[in-house]
């Protein structure tokens, strides 16, 4: 059983939050946004955005496919923030933990 997808973004000075239904289409928007949001703010070059989109692709599918398994109804959170010439990401999904 799946909701309606959900997905939220907050912009704020140098922070970029994100809040997403686990979809592929979700990745990808996310992907985009922080594209624009990162080359807004930062002078890279193409080589250093492409690494960025690289890895941030890489973490959103594991979270969407391993940690939420692929359930739609579950939501996957990812927040950038520029500190200097740093981007800082962190993706958080609503996996069970099991120790």
């Amino acid at each position: 059983m799946s909701g309606p997808d959900i997905f939220t973004a907050k912009k704020e000075a140098f922070t970029l939050s994100i809040t997403f239904s686990s979809t592929l289409d979700g990745i990808d928007n996310v992907c985009r946004q922080t594209n624009a949001f990162v080359s807004e703010k930062l002078q890279c070059p193409g080589s250093e955005l492409f690494a960025i989109q690289l890895i941030l692709g890489e973490g959103l599918t594991n979270a969407v496919e391993h940690g939420n398994k692929g359930h739609t109804d579950k939501n996957v959170r990812f927040i950038t923030t520029l500190q200097g010439a740093s981007v800082k990401m962190e993706i958080q999904d609503q996996a069970a933990l099991s120790f």
